[in-house]
């Protein structure tokens, strides 16, 4: 467990030396379900089998080796744990590390990017959008 431990450590280590990029719904496969995940602190999240049974999510149909999050466009850097078996239990969980909404993408707002004060917090909100989907469930 503690060499799994350091991998993620690692991943999120490279996750965020990545830049931010303008970008579209070009990430967006229309045929899949997405569910909205909102963060409004840097920190590593858990979703855990009955939070995603909650809202909704078919997890007993799902192949977890199919799940997806992406951020800005972005696909990101997840931890399945238990996916080995094909079978999403209710023991498996899925890790990432979310960061709150900061001022990078503000910065479109501004004629002269110098008049914005900093990048540091957003003049809309803290919070940014995770979305979580899976690929074709099993049956």
């Amino acid at each position: 467990m503690e060499l799994r431990t350091n991998l993620f450590m690692v991943f999120l280590c490279a996750l965020s030396l990545t830049s931010v990029a303008q970008y579209g719904n070009e990430w967006i496969s229309y045929s899949q379900s997405y569910y909205k995940i909102q963060i409004a602190e840097n920190k590593i999240f858990q979703l855990n089998y009955s939070t995603l049974q909650s809202a909704g999510i078919p997890v007993d149909q799902i192949d977890p080796r199919s799940f997806q999050i992406f951020h800005n466009g972005n696909q990101e850097y997840i931890w399945v744990e238990g996916q080995s078996d094909s079978k999403f239990d209710p023991d498996d969980f899925i890790l990432f590390y979310g960061e709150k909404n900061d001022g990078k993408l503000d910065t479109e707002l501004f004629r002269d990017p110098s008049e914005q004060g900093h990048t540091f917090s957003s003049l809309y909100t803290d919070s940014s959008a995770y979305f979580l989907t899976w690929g074709k469930t099993n049956n």
